[in-house]
């Protein structure tokens, strides 16, 4: 299982947590979501950490540098992170992670790792929602009786269309990776 992390964007939607560095950088308890993610991901079997970058990009490397987690990480970098969005940052690790399972997650998710655990070892695809939310700011899921994912929807997508939205985390089958990079 390959793991990518989406951490291109500035984040400008936090504020001031945001204004000089990249949001996977925003500091919770002394911990950056960046490194809260590289540590739980560290105690599973990832064959490999796919890190997007963009803005403010050299920080990241450097707070990297600063950490010592036992993870392959291989970085990438969406050029265009201002005017595009996290779409087009996966596709930069089209050819590292083509056709292998993967779990993508977006670079300013905090993880429950009891979340985590069961995305982790579930089957198949897994695209984790919240029915009661539909925050602008998230991907919505439509959903097909039993819960069986119909489509991802774009952000403004409101209830009469969807189901919620998605937690920022998403597992991908190695089919529907390979499904996911042919579009």
């Amino acid at each position: 299982m390959h793991v990518v992390i989406l951490a291109a964007g500035k984040g400008s939607r936090l504020g001031s947590l945001t204004h000089d560095q990249p949001k996977c950088l925003a500091s919770i308890d002394g911990r950056t979501i960046l490194q809260r993610q590289l540590e739980l991901l560290s105690k599973y079997s990832v064959g490999g950490v796919h890190l997007v970058l963009g803005y403010q990009h050299q920080k990241v490397i450097h707070h990297l540098e600063s950490l010592s987690i036992p993870l392959p990480i291989q970085l990438h970098q969406n050029e265009q992170f201002e005017t595009t969005n996290n779409m087009v940052s996966l596709n930069q690790v089209r050819k590292a992670c083509q056709s292998v399972p993967l779990i993508v997650i977006n670079g300013d998710v905090i993880m429950e790792e009891k979340i985590f655990h069961q995305i982790w070892h579930g089957s198949d695809s897994i695209v984790p929602y919240d029915s009661s939310n539909f925050d602008p700011e998230e991907l919505k899921l439509f959903v097909e009786k039993p819960k069986r994912a119909k489509r991802i929807c774009p952000k403004p997508t409101g209830p009469e269309a969807s189901h919620g939205a998605t937690l920022g985390i998403f597992k991908f089958s190695s089919s529907a990776t390979s499904n996911l990079f042919e579009e």
